[in-house]
């Protein structure tokens, strides 16, 4: 798995949003919910960082997996995210790249499908590595998320396409997948005191290493759009998402 943005790089604005942001807490509580109580054989977390989803999820619904797999290229979150694993899992693996073969009855992916270099064959290792009856939840902000709205002004004020994939994007090669799956809506927030740190970690996370090749119109356009969302010194952004289900084939 390589990734078009480098996580390395914005560990602090990453760390900003995230506790700013209910986004985790509400997306786990939905997933442990539907995962309550059950211990899988095998476990695959596709882009999942340091393991603070993860760890979310598993603790709140008492989830357990005898071997855990992580395939995230951020080679620095890998010890971090073993250390949480163990807590929920037998034998723990750390991989920068998939490797095919193997089988895993949970698979989640966790926002982390908008940066990968080729959609169709991340898509297609997840889907051929779901074991018959098991179940991969990916998740990926709507279009009516205002980060996303933000994506879109950025890079379409500067002239340029979105770089990442977006929901119809994965709809698209799911489709084409011959996959069914079933979409969860979730709402969430974010919400920080308006200053101009804030307003450029927010940007930071947002846009990593595009940011510096901005010009000063596109910038002047994205803050317009913060300026409609603050209010009483807070900016406050709505976080639409979507939860994406699939089950494997039954052998």
């Amino acid at each position: 798995m390589s990734s078009q943005k480098n996580f390395d790089s914005i560990v602090s604005p990453y760390e900003f949003f995230q506790s700013h942001s209910t986004e985790k807490e509400v997306l786990s509580l939905v997933i442990a919910g539907v995962l309550a109580n059950q211990k899988f054989r095998s476990f695959l977390d596709f882009g999942g960082g340091s393991g603070e989803f993860t760890e979310e999820v598993f603790s709140k619904g008492s989830v357990r997996a005898d071997s855990a797999t992580l395939v995230e290229p951020a080679v620095s979150y890998h010890s971090v995210w073993k250390e949480k694993l163990a807590k929920f899992s037998e034998k723990q693996t750390a991989l920068d790249s998939p490797v095919n073969g193997q089988e895993f009855d949970l698979i989640i992916s966790n926002h982390a499908l908008y940066y990968v270099t080729n959609l169709y064959k991340s898509l297609a290792f997840i889907t051929d590595s779901l074991a018959g009856g098991g179940v991969a939840y990916l998740s990926m902000a709507s279009e009516s998320n205002e980060l996303i709205m933000m994506w879109r002004l950025g890079f379409l004020s500067n002239g340029q396409k979105v770089p990442y994939f977006l929901t119809g994007d994965l709809e698209a090669v799911l489709k084409g997948l011959s996959r069914k799956y079933s979409i969860t809506s979730y709402h969430s927030d974010f919400s920080c005191t308006d200053n101009e740190e804030n307003r450029t970690l927010l940007l930071k996370f947002l846009f990593g290493s595009y940011l510096p090749e901005f010009s000063a119109e596109t910038l002047k356009n994205l803050n317009h759009f913060l300026d409609a969302r603050s209010s009483q010194s807070s900016i406050n952004l709505k976080l639409n998402d979507c939860i994406y289900s699939l089950k494997g084939d039954s052998q």
